[in-house]
């Protein structure tokens, strides 16, 4: 079997609309944090979303092709190494704005983590690792603050965690610790496995359900293309900003 018979087009439209968001949101956010356009949307609760709809995506979608991706160790290295040359690269040349562990290094390693972990999870019945895993995910969403649980019951967590950037990579923020794209394998590799579980539940008629779907083939594109989109977008962005910022001055 091929690896385009095993991919999913709906899988790929869906993951491409995702692509088209987050370049969006980042030709944004640049405007406002880097360009200093004023536009006070860009801190509201409906820009939270924006944002967090993307990483949600994402993070679901990658879970939901754990198991049916071709080479998942290597790809999840290739996926590691990507986050380390961006966070490199980061530190050298845009120190105020470096990402330290951001989504690449996450999902890299949340593929990699499953190569132990799978064998035990798929003795997890799936109608049972889908709730828990997302609920655990809520309740570990305030790690970096130092709770866990919900705003109306919760407990600290001890400061001992915070400590370097070991811990920091497992989702306990050193104090001081800043990167613009952060992504703890706390709380994100619950919904990784939310998404792993939801696949887990059909897993041999899922190709035939989505062939119900439609792909859009130029959306599937992007798509199949993601991690390359994700690794250039940034800096093409920030040149074309910048280029129309030097010729707008008088």
């Amino acid at each position: 079997m091929t690896v385009e018979e095993r991919r999913l087009g709906f899988i790929d439209t869906l993951r491409g609309i995702t692509i088209i968001s987050m370049v969006t949101y980042h030709l944004v956010w640049d405007l406002v944090y880097i360009f200093h356009v004023d536009l006070p949307w860009m801190h509201s609760f409906f820009a939270f979303c924006w944002q967090q709809s993307i990483c949600w995506s994402f993070i679901l979608i990658s879970g939901f092709c754990r198991s049916i991706g071709h080479h998942p160790v290597k790809n999840g290295v290739r996926t590691f190494l990507f986050g380390g040359l961006i966070m490199a690269v980061t530190l050298l040349f845009t120190p105020e704005e470096r990402i330290i562990f951001g989504v690449l290094t996450f999902l890299g390693s949340a593929s990699l983590l499953m190569v132990p972990l799978e064998a035990i999870l798929r003795k997890v019945p799936c109608l049972v690792g889908l709730p828990v895993s997302f609920l655990l995910f809520l309740m570990t969403r305030g790690i970096q603050s130092h709770y866990f649980g919900f705003s109306f019951l919760s407990v600290k967590v001890p400061d001992f965690l915070y400590r370097n950037y070991f811990t920091a990579w497992l989702g306990f923020p050193f104090k001081g610790f800043f990167s613009t794209d952060y992504f703890g394998i706390i709380p994100w590799f619950f919904l990784y496995l939310t998404g792993w579980f939801f696949y887990g539940i059909h897993s041999v008629k899922w190709k035939e359900i989505l062939k119900g779907f439609p792909e859009e083939k130029h959306l599937s594109f992007l798509g199949r293309h993601s991690i390359w989109i994700y690794m250039l977008h940034q800096p093409v962005i920030y040149g074309i900003l910048t280029l129309i910022s030097t010729l707008s001055k008088p």
